[in-house]
């Protein structure tokens, strides 16, 4: 599994600054595209707006202190977050084509190193996933095996996830289904703790060395390390974003 946080998102814009050209301003497509358009935009010292403002009539200057007439010698650049079959990005390029601007195409994760037509900061190969939508593409959630406290009792997933594995233990299925249910997380089934003998950390490394699941999201540090070294199997470390293997 790769795995890229906001900081590695920041670090590959910054190490790419050059092969960008400078522009009248930054354009995300939403939503995760707003994230790396909001960094670079910062970087540049432009305005910045999503692709549908634009399309809209609206430039982004609204929203900002750095005011300055569009250079229409500078181009705009338009910028996702990540690209994979180009679908997407297709659609964008049809929408841009009734535009008044020159316009370059930018994606900061490529699953191919390129495509026809935008420019690709990193190559990132599936199976990959991004921290800001760990919790919320159905292709990640899914596949993923989620700790209960410090993780889904915090945070709430907007998609369905694969499994719930807690050191929780048995007696407490109850409250903990319940806990779920009002939270409005959906999971395919919960594991719980069979009791004292066996320790949280090795309890989930079992579970999750037996599922079928690519990732397991974990809130203690030591556990994920123990999780990881069980299991033989990638464990993110939710509050420092860390993927351990």
């Amino acid at each position: 599994m790769n795995f890229a946080n906001l900081g590695d998102m920041a670090y590959v814009i910054r190490r790419n600054l050059h092969r960008l050209p400078e522009a009248a301003r930054i354009v995300g497509v939403p939503a995760s595209g707003m994230l790396p358009a909001t960094l670079l935009a910062s970087l540049r010292g432009v305005p910045v707006c999503s692709l549908a403002l634009l399309c809209s009539g609206v430039n982004g200057e609204q929203y900002t202190t750095r005011k300055k007439p569009h250079n229409q010698q500078q181009p705009i650049i338009v910028i996702d977050d990540s690209i994979a079959s180009g679908r997407t990005m297709k659609k964008v390029m049809e929408d841009c084509k009734r535009l008044p601007y020159t316009v370059v195409f930018v994606a900061v994760y490529g699953e191919k190193p390129q495509y026809e037509g935008v420019t690709v900061l990193e190559h990132i190969p599936m199976p990959r996933c991004f921290e800001w939508n760990v919790l919320h593409h159905p292709q990640h959630t899914q596949a993923t095996c989620f700790d209960m406290d410090g993780v889904l009792t915090l945070f709430k997933p907007t998609t369905p996830v694969g499994w719930v594995v807690t050191g929780r233990e048995e007696s407490g299925r109850e409250i903990t289904e319940r806990q779920l249910r009002l939270r409005g997380v959906q999971y395919k089934e919960l594991f719980m703790k069979p009791g004292p003998q066996i320790m949280c950390a090795d309890w989930k490394a079992e579970c999750y060395k037996r599922l079928p699941a690519r990732l397991f999201v974990e809130s203690d540090y030591g556990q994920a390390q123990v999780i990881a070294r069980k299991s033989g199997k990638p464990v993110l470390h939710f509050e420092k974003m860390e993927v351990i293997r």
